[in-house]
C-alpha cells in the first residue's frame, strides 16, 4: 500500500479534507484563486471542477487536485500574514 491509508482511497475522506479548507477561506473567486497555484483552475473546466466539488459532485482524482490546491493556498496566506509592512519614518517636529 505504500504508506496510504484505506482513506486516502475514499472520496469521501477528500471530501471531509475539502469541507475543512473550505471553511478557512473566503468563498467567492475560490477557483480564480487556485489558478494561482494550478493553471488547470484558470479554464473553464477548472472552475466546473472547483463546482462540483463544492456541491459533492466531484470525483476523487478532481477532489484531490482542488484539496491539493487550497492546501498550497493556505500556505500561501499564513505565510503572508507573518510579513512585516514598512511603513515610512515620520520626523518628530
Amino acid at each position: 500500500m505504500m504508506g496510504k491509508t484505506p482513506a486516502e482511497y475514499d472520496v469521501e475522506h477528500w471530501r471531509g479534507e475539502f469541507e475543512k479548507l473550505y471553511e478557512k477561506l473566503p468563498k467567492r473567486g475560490l477557483a480564480r484563486q487556485l489558478s494561482k497555484f494550478d493553471d488547470y483552475f484558470g479554464t473553464t473546466e477548472g472552475y466546473f471542477s472547483v463546482k462540483n466539488v463544492r456541491n459533492g459532485k466531484g470525483s476523487i482524482s478532481t477532489t484531490k487536485r482542488v484539496v491539493a490546491a487550497m492546501e498550497k493556498l493556505i500556505q500561501k496566506r499564513s505565510a503572508n500574514k507573518n510579513r512585516i509592512n514598512r511603513q515610512k519614518l515620520q520626523s518628530v517636529k
